[in-house]
């Protein structure tokens, strides 16, 4: 029963990763809607401002392929992990330092 809640975690998290070219698809035909109806009247040319949009990916987000929140998760805690070891580490130096 575990496997298959599981299974339908990652299956609804590849669905909700793909939500994302469904609204980068719905843009372009925003854009193309807008560029259709101001025509070749060049008003564009004689604008102030450009919008850049990025995509921006969160912390611990290294790769950009689906790989499950699972995976990625445990990176995300390997990586905590590793960093609290070598603050205990940094710490338990300076408090022997202390101690003589």
């Amino acid at each position: 029963m575990n496997m298959l809640i599981a299974q339908m975690g990652d299956t609804f998290d590849e669905c909700q990763e793909k939500r994302d070219v469904i609204t980068y698809q719905s843009r372009v035909s925003l854009i193309q809607e807008f560029l259709y109806l101001v025509g070749d009247n060049n008003e564009l040319e004689n604008a102030q401002y450009i919008y850049v949009i990025e995509q921006k990916q969160a912390e611990g987000m290294e790769s950009r392929s689906w790989e499950g929140k699972l995976v990625q998760m445990q990176k995300i805690f390997e990586r905590e992990i590793k960093r609290a070891r070598q603050q205990m580490n940094i710490n338990q130096k300076e408090t022997r330092s202390l101690m003589k």
